[in-house]
């Protein structure tokens, strides 16, 4: 009976520098394009959000703005009681001028701060692949 011939070690492959950077152009693609299908899948669900919220917000602003009027109305037919019509309905015009422009103000420095559709987690996703990118690549 023969000996069996002795395996030899498993030679190393080593890939070459060309199929290592290719393989990693391909992970950053892959990694770009799941980053975008949670983009869109983030704000598809903050417009969902919106759109059920939307109507009924426009409905209690178009009550609210009937009652803010009526109510205004009332005060300047009240200050009409001690002062001539028109004056009653000068200070309340006034007063509602003031009050408007105030909460105009106040919305606009809250806009400033307004972050909504902008894909939160995709961002975070994307800086943490970053890291990780550089991380890799030093």
């Amino acid at each position: 009976m023969q000996p069996r011939p002795r395996s030899e070690p498993a030679e190393v492959v080593e890939e070459s520098t060309a199929s290592i950077l290719r393989g990693a152009i391909t992970d950053v693609g892959d990694i770009v394009k799941a980053e975008i299908s949670l983009a869109k899948l983030e704000i598809a669900e903050d417009a969902k959000a919106l759109g059920r919220t939307l109507p009924i917000g426009t409905a209690g602003l178009v009550l609210a703005l009937f009652g803010v009027a009526l109510a205004l109305h009332a005060i300047a037919m009240g200050l009409g009681v001690v002062l001539p019509v028109w004056a009653g309905y000068l200070i309340t015009a006034a007063i509602a001028i003031g009050g408007g422009a105030a909460l105009l103000a106040w919305a606009v420095g809250r806009m400033k701060d307004w972050r909504s559709f902008v894909p939160e987690r995709t961002i975070a996703s994307l800086e943490e692949n970053g890291q990780w990118i550089r991380r890799k690549l030093s």
